[in-house]
């Protein structure tokens, strides 16, 4: 089987050597200028023509089916492809979940738990009865590390921001959030599906800085609640592949933030210690391979290489494995990561903070160094800030 892959990314490049290793061949599409240092080793490489797409696909030859790593991709491409070869996850989910507001609208449909919301392209005068302030204004298809979102206050801050759009936007009530997490699920083209652990996740300026899993605060009632709503919205999509949900956890309440129709740096963690990858997993359900149930009784956890970085860390320690990208070097870019293993989440959240504390607050040349007398210490409840 010939697998093609819409960018060239570490996720593509990821997925590509999971492809390898389980005996297929890849090759990729990419669009114009885009860095492709991430997977040269890996494959033949073809650009694509909007005004053309099927040209790409000519030139790759046979191609049994594409998959993509980003969700931010041209509609109209993935449609005109998906006339000649199928596509996992399909146009149809790319469409509803590259979209923020074609995404909340789709969770309301479901009856599914988000905080309010409402689209910019309403009259002013509903922002504060339906959503209230502080609220969070986000690009509908824009963003991802925190960009293109901005915390406002008042109506007349969200028209100063919409004023300089000629799209709506998208207004959703500020979540004072316990702590977040994301469910990772796989669901073959045969309807089979799989659950990763919830992971809990904390970031820092918008990127996220590490995860853990299992989540350590969350308690059965919440993971079924969250498989639950893996399951419904996948089932509903008709979606095959890896998926990943953000959810906050506010007292005893789920509420989605947003879907990632892909696989997702905060299952990085899959990528070692006996466990099947969420990148093997992606492979095998969109190629009809029989899925791999998660069996693991240790903690997981990850932390990203957020840049500058010229050259990879040293040896993260016993239990750690360091994977390096290959791109670029520049400040707050995920350069890398490293994946842990331990015991119990104890030791687990005790050699995260060490490394987290080497790697930023204590090193002057990064982007969050933060000098405290005694050594700075992250908040162990995984919080949404640092």
């Amino acid at each position: 089987m010939r697998i093609g892959i819409y960018g060239a990314g570490q996720l593509a490049q990821m997925m590509a050597e999971a492809a390898l290793k389980l005996g297929f061949s890849v090759c990729f599409f990419v669009d114009s200028e885009e860095d492709t240092r991430c997977v040269t080793h890996l494959g033949p490489i073809f650009q694509v023509i909007p005004s053309d797409p099927i040209k790409a696909l000519k030139a790759a030859g046979h191609i049994d089916l594409i998959t993509l790593e980003r969700e931010q991709v041209n509609l109209e491409i993935l449609k005109d492809w998906e006339t000649q070869v199928a596509i996992f996850p399909s146009a149809k989910a790319i469409e509803t979940t590259q979209n923020r507001i074609k995404e909340k609208r789709m969770l309301d449909e479901l009856v599914l738990p988000t905080a309010p919301w409402i689209s910019t392209e309403t009259e002013a005068d509903t922002w504060t009865k339906q959503v209230g302030f502080p609220a969070v204004l986000k690009h509908p298809t824009q963003g991802y590390d925190g960009k293109s979102q901005w915390r406002v206050n008042s109506v007349d801050e969200v028209a100063q921001i919409t004023a300089k759009v000629d799209h709506a936007l998208m207004l959703e009530a500020f979540v004072p959030f316990d702590f977040e997490v994301s469910i990772i699920s796989a669901r073959s083209t045969k309807g089979e599906l799989i659950f990763y652990p919830p992971t809990e996740n904390r970031h820092i300026d918008g990127i996220l800085l590490n995860s853990i899993a299992p989540a350590p605060l969350l308690n059965q009632s919440l993971s079924d609640r969250l498989r639950h709503i893996a399951r419904t919205v996948m089932k509903h999509l008709d979606y095959v592949g890896v998926m990943a949900i953000e959810c906050f956890v506010t007292g005893d309440q789920i509420l989605i933030n947003e879907i990632a129709p892909r696989v997702h740096n905060s299952g990085h963690w899959t990528m070692h210690h006996q466990v099947c990858s969420q990148f093997e997993q992606h492979i095998r359900a969109i190629s009809g391979l029989p899925l791999k149930p998660f069996e693991s009784r240790f903690a997981h956890g990850l932390v990203n290489l957020l840049g500058p970085f010229d050259t990879p860390p040293n040896d993260p320690g016993s239990g750690s494995e360091l994977v390096w990208y290959g791109k670029a070097s520049k400040p707050r870019r995920k350069l890398g990561h490293i994946v842990q293993c331990q015991n119990t989440e104890t030791d687990l959240i005790a050699e995260q903070e060490a490394l987290i504390n080497q790697l930023y607050f204590c090193n002057p040349e990064s982007p969050f160094y933060k000098p405290l007398p005694g050594g700075h210490v992250v908040d162990e409840r995984l919080t949404q800030t640092l």
